[in-house]
């Protein structure tokens, strides 16, 4: 009778090394094949909100009010997309959330809503709107914060003048992350700086900007 052999230690080490040198392989690429997703879903959501705006527009002369930034404060703004007519069938929540910004915390069920701005503001409590929307065309526009969770067009300096938006509609941001001459983080998302690198996903009425 012929007696049945086990694994040696020598050889259940070296599975478990080939284990490991796979998983060492395959986690990274399923990791950025997530991100990447989400990037997907993000520009997925800008063209549905989009197209749910200018429908709303249609029918009220306006587009959703902009009830001011970040967190709970930006959430009615999408409900108004929802009811009492469906311009979409749900709230849609941003797979990016800003991390860096004090009041943009969860909205409902832990999850956050993009960041809206629009000169159909509900409330006074910003000045630069008027002055930023005034030469462009602008009307809104979408934010996510991107992979690196930093919205970093709320960075920008002299908001006030409505610059960055300015320097973003004629291509200035190339992801080289210059702002009239002084380094700083890229506004506008690139994948080919890495899967996960500075920059948000923005779009707006005039265009989608990524």
């Amino acid at each position: 009778m012929r007696e049945e052999r086990g694994f040696t230690l020598i050889e259940l080490l070296i599975v478990v090394a080939i284990i490991a040198i796979l998983a060492a392989i395959a986690v990274p690429n399923f990791l950025e094949a997530q991100v990447r997703a989400k990037i997907s879903r993000v520009k997925t959501d800008m063209r549905t909100l989009a197209v749910a705006m200018e429908a709303y527009r249609q029918d009220w002369t306006d587009y959703p009010p902009d009830r001011g930034n970040y967190g709970n404060r930006e959430y009615p703004s999408w409900v108004a997309l929802t009811t009492p007519v469906a311009y979409t069938t749900s709230i849609l929540f941003n797979p990016f959330p800003a991390t860096d910004l004090r009041d943009y915390g969860p909205d409902i069920k832990g999850q956050t809503v993009y960041i809206y701005g629009a000169d159909s503001r509900a409330t006074g409590n910003h000045g630069w709107p008027a002055i930023m929307y005034g030469g462009l065309g602008l009307f809104w526009w979408i934010l996510s914060a991107g992979p690196d969770l930093d919205a970093d067009l709320e960075d920008y300096p002299a908001w006030g003048d409505g610059q960055p938006w300015y320097e973003l509609d004629v291509g200035i941001d190339t992801g080289t992350g210059v702002y009239r001459g002084t380094p700083r983080a890229a506004v506008l998302y690139d994948a080919t700086n890495g899967t996960i690198s500075s920059g948000d996903i923005i779009r707006s009425n005039r265009k989608a900007y990524n």
